[in-house]
């Protein structure tokens, strides 16, 4: 059946669109969006209408409706000022004007409907889906000879196995005891295959990847067997079924095995018998789903490509992306494209892979290649993480409006696929754009609904806390909030390490190690093997982004120990990676300011001037090539104050209070509460290097900050314009904010203010013994295992 207007063709059951010799196949929300206008030609429909209709949940409702309205009327060739097709009233609604056909067992929505009511949901049952259905396995049967054998242990009835809809489904990752490793990526490709299909059949929720593995590595060592394992984790309520399956050769057959159980001890075991297992693998995939959901639904094969060797380097790409990383994927989804020019799933990989390894206009070439394909359009899971990847590499980049609104669609399409995963990991990047903004409300709006999204936070996802302080807060909340348990996350970590080292999942390797290297609970030796090994893996992954970001943190955490020497060694290996093959903006003035603020610390730590002179240069050749930006305001602040701190240590305080100024202006206009605690007490420490005093307590009276050398500047402000009860009063204040770091040196002082006659001897050195704005230079307890001058 199908609506005929003006010289197309509609079919709802597949969702195609036919003009003249051209088929487009719609996606789903338009293809019901299209024939809910078709059935209500003629009238005005309310947008409210339409969203209760179509669009009952998601919060980009409203952008979802705008979007899927224009993309129809492009699919349309329609206009707005010249509409054929959908007439739009402003304030009021949309009409469908032009006429048509209706199928003859389709009524208008004039007519009278009996019950039941027709649905219109795009994958409703239907007898036509079964020619293509018989077609799809008489092709397989020809292709495969395929023996099933059953051991069904208490098997479930009929209400039972209707019970399984919707139910959560755990899959280990397949094993290959066939003893030949380059079988590895079939065992990964039948499993992709396999999540694929049953995920279409839409009667079972398969656990993606992602919590999937990290679920089994926070499991697994507690238990013998991975079957063990599985039935743990169900039990533990993270799903209702579990799989596990097994490929090994027999006679020169290949024989598949595989166990599915469920939690009320029920199992369903099979196995499938293929002399080859690397054409038809989509296929099998596909009859395998079908023994796993049973006589509940119906499964389409999941095609890739019409090209079989298309789909195995596709299949190859993938797996070598989560064992050796891009650099090889690369080669797999370059040789997929080169069998089928038209495969998009390999072309969305590779434009990922090629932006990875630095070829940012080859990818770009390919993202606004993919922008425009109808195929596309039609896939909205595909669509999704196209544009996902396409959003990150403009973050990446600094095109932040760019990527929110690649994003944003990015979400609407993902309200018509159940994939919580990648919703989650949309929100954290349009999280990162709020943070990049400074827009701190819907920062912590998209981070608490990634986290309801996605209660399992896996670290190699983010750092475990940013610890650049200057600019760059938690990512737990604006600047103060901190949510993720980092002892928690420790522990977490070690089982991950294990993990995927064990499993030969290079790259969640190389990620895990990164974040493991960021946790400041670890001892710090075993931080820097850490980082060092997440170095390595990333260099012979081709990640440059992450070359990038673990050379410049492995600057940082030496900038932290004062050696500033060994810091500017791997922030000029990160400066190289920039220079030879991925100039980013953002990362590249963030390897400036760290580069900088190494020459700073040298300086400061060996009493260096020609250091620190370099230093002040260096910042400000960065404050130069940033001056004519309306962007990077947060890296700007930093600059000046770091450029301030190398003056005050060149003792030149009247340009050091002017740099402080600019970086408490930004900082406040900012409204970055945390970093704007650094300029105020660097501007009291220099104002009272100035002796104006009374500027310091004016700067402290604010009560917005609690910070310790706060206290103890103002404390000494006081004392010096001979008011010595407020003095106490503040180191009153400190002890009493700070008791767990009060020290030998402060519990003298105040005996020598409460002791009028220890005043005017011994309090002539306070001055000289106070502890400078530059010397901690991260919050957090690492800071108290450095000893500090």
């Amino acid at each position: 059946m199908s609506y005929t207007f003006n010289s197309y063709s509609f079919d709802p059951v597949l969702g195609v669109l036919y003009f003249q010799e051209n088929t487009v196949q719609l996606r789903p929300k338009l293809a019901q969006l299209l024939e809910y206008f078709l059935l209500n030609a003629g009238r005005i429909i309310t947008r409210e209408e339409l969203l209760s209709a179509l669009w009952v949940n998601g919060e980009y409702r409203e952008s979802s409706l705008t979007q899927s309205i224009r993309e129809l009327r492009k699919q349309l060739s329609d206009s707005v000022q010249n509409p054929l097709f959908i007439k739009t009233y402003p304030q009021r609604g949309y009409i469908w004007i032009c006429e048509v056909d209706m199928p003859c067992n389709v009524l208008s929505a004039d007519e009278p409907a009996p019950e039941p009511t027709r649905t219109m949901a795009f994958f409703n049952d239907s007898p036509q889906r079964l020619p293509a259905l018989v077609l799809t396995l008489c092709i397989f049967i020809a292709g495969l000879f395929l023996m099933i054998g059953f051991t069904m242990v208490d098997p479930p009835s009929k209400n039972v196995s209707e019970a399984h809809h919707n139910e959560r489904l755990l899959i280990a990752p397949f094993k290959n005891l066939t003893g030949e490793t380059e079988f590895d990526w079939l065992n990964y490709g039948l499993r992709h295959l396999l999540i694929q299909n049953l995920k279409e059949s839409g009667v079972v929720t398969v656990i993606p990847n992602q919590p999937a593995f990290h679920l089994l590595s926070q499991e697994q060592e507690a238990h013998d067997d991975v079957g063990s394992t599985l039935q743990s984790l169900v039990e533990q309520g993270h799903a209702e079924r579990w799989l596990e399956a097994t490929v090994s050769q027999e006679s020169g057959r290949f024989v598949f095995h595989y166990t599915l159980s469920d939690i009320q001890g029920k199992i369903k075991k099979g196995v499938i018998y293929s002399d080859d297992l690397n054409h038809p693998l989509p296929n099998l995939a596909t009859t395998f789903a079908q023994q796993v959901i049973g006589k509940t639904g119906m499964v389409s094969t999941y095609h890739v490509s019409e090209s079989d060797f298309s789909t195995k380097d596709y299949l190859e790409g993938l797996y070598a992306l989560e064992t050796r990383g891009v650099g090889l994927a690369m080669r797999y989804f370059e040789a997929s494209v080169l069998h089928d020019p038209n495969n998009t799933h390999a072309l969305v990989e590779l434009a990922r892979t090629y932006w990875h390894t630095g070829r940012l206009q080859q990818a770009t070439d390919i993202f606004e290649q993919l922008s425009e394909s109808t195929g596309l359009l039609a896939n909205p899971s595909l669509n999704a993480r196209m544009l996902e990847y396409w959003g990150e590499m403009k973050i990446a980049k600094g095109e932040y409006t760019q990527a929110n609104t690649l994003l944003e669609h990015a979400l609407v399409m993902t309200d018509e696929i159940d994939n919580d995963v990648l919703r989650s990991k949309i929100y954290r990047k349009l999280a990162t754009i709020a943070w990049q903004k400074q827009q701190w409300s819907k920062y912590q709006h998209f981070v608490s609904q990634a986290k309801n999204l996605f209660e399992i936070h896996d670290m190699t996802e983010s750092e475990a806390r940013r610890l650049y302080y200057i600019g760059n807060p938690p990512p737990a909340g604006p600047e103060t909030d901190q949510t993720v348990d980092l002892e928690d996350s420790l522990q977490s970590l070690y089982k991950s390490v294990r993990y995927y080292r064990q499993n030969g999942n290079l790259s969640s390797l190389m990620k895990t190690y990164f974040a493991l290297g960021q946790n400041y609970l670890a001892p710090l030796e075993e931080r820097y093997q850490a980082l060092l090994s997440a170095l390595k893996l990333a260099t012979d992954q081709q990640e440059l982004v992450y070359q990038i970001k673990i050379a410049n943190y492995l600057g940082f955490y030496f900038i932290q120990l004062h050696e500033g020497e060994k810091a500017i060694e791997y922030i000029e290996l990160a400066e190289q990676v920039l220079n030879d093959e991925l100039d980013i903006a953002p990362l590249r003035y963030r390897n400036q300011l760290l580069l900088s603020m190494a020459k700073m610390d040298h300086g400061i730590a060996n009493n260096d001037k020609s250091a620190l002179h370099q230093a002040k240069a260096s910042f400000a050749q960065l404050l130069g090539s940033l001056e004519s930006l309306n962007s990077h305001d947060n890296i700007k602040a930093d600059a000046y104050l770091l450029l301030s701190w190398t003056e005050l240590a060149l003792q030149q305080n009247q340009s050091a209070l002017l740099n402080q100024q600019a970086a408490y202006n930004l900082y406040t206009r900012l409204n970055m509460h945390d970093s704007l605690s650094y300029a105020v007490y660097s501007l009291m420490y220099t104002h009272i290097t100035l002796g104006d005093d009374r500027s310091a307590i004016e700067l402290a009276n604010s009560g917005q900050f609690n910070k310790k050398l706060i206290y103890d500047y103002t404390a000494l402000a006081f004392y010096r314009l001979g008011d010595v009860d407020n003095a106490i009063g503040q180191l009153d204040k400190m002890r009493q904010q700070f008791a767990h770091y009060w020290q030998i040196s402060d519990e003298r002082r105040y005996k020598q203010l409460t002791d009028p006659a220890l005043q005017q001897n011994e309090l002539m050195t306070w001055f000289s013994s106070l502890q400078k704005p530059y010397s901690v230079y991260c919050e957090s307890e690492w800071n108290f295992q450095i000893d500090v001058n």
